[in-house]
């Protein structure tokens, strides 16, 4: 499979974290990726002509995939600040679209934010694949040479559909208990879990901790 940022693949987009694999619960594997670079000059640069990059889950099950035309889609829905009590952080919403794997070999996600359009955001470290979740961080460069580099999105999403999860995983109101109520309201007034929690500075690959009915990540 070729990255690309358009359906003709006029755009190909570098890949230069190495995948994550796992099962696939009908067969075959999925190979997880997203696209980006940011160790070149000039890779902070964000302007008119900056390329979108995008997660991918793609099935392999022997057939080569030519296109983002056999991948169903996913998008990020809603972009907040969380009303936590001690603290404020941005919190996503993303889409449940269903994947057909009669007709699709995977999903992908274009790292396009609702609120501010294309702000150069990639994918520059491994996944973790946990407990049927896809677990990621993505960069979006600075160009303040004094500040961290960048921001980061923690991202969890459904390993075999790209969605979002059914039950929360984020504490997003900040009071010490992940359920309901961490929910977050979309514009047609439906409440979902927070897919996404926002980072200062640049995150890579978290290190995740079990305490039992809760994990910590750290990075």
């Amino acid at each position: 499979y070729q990255a690309c940022a358009d359906v003709n693949c006029t755009q190909p987009r570098p890949i230069t974290v190495r995948p994550t694999v796992g099962r696939h619960p009908d067969g075959g594997v999925m190979v997880y990726f997203g696209t980006g670079k940011y160790f070149e000059d000039g890779d902070n640069v964000v302007d008119s002509s900056t390329q979108v990059d995008a997660f991918y889950g793609i099935r392999d099950n022997g057939s080569r995939v030519t296109s983002r035309t056999n991948l169903a889609e996913q998008t990020i829905l809603l972009e907040a600040t969380a009303a936590a009590a001690n603290t404020q952080f941005d919190i996503r919403a993303i889409s449940n679209n269903p994947v057909d794997y009669a007709s699709k070999s995977g999903w992908f996600i274009d790292l396009v934010s609702p609120v501010n359009g294309i702000e150069g955001e990639r994918v520059i470290s491994q996944a973790v694949l946990r407990n049927g979740r896809i677990i990621f961080t993505s960069v979006i460069p600075s160009q303040d040479e004094c500040d961290f580099g960048g921001n980061s999105w923690l991202m969890e999403l459904d390993a075999v559909t790209g969605g979002r999860l059914s039950y929360s995983v984020f504490d997003a109101n900040g009071d010490g208990i992940i359920d309901d109520n961490d929910f977050v309201t979309l514009p047609d007034g439906s409440k979902v879990p927070v897919s996404g929690r926002g980072m200062d500075g640049i995150g890579k690959t978290p290190g995740i901790i079990s305490a039992g009915e809760v994990e910590y990540k750290y990075t």
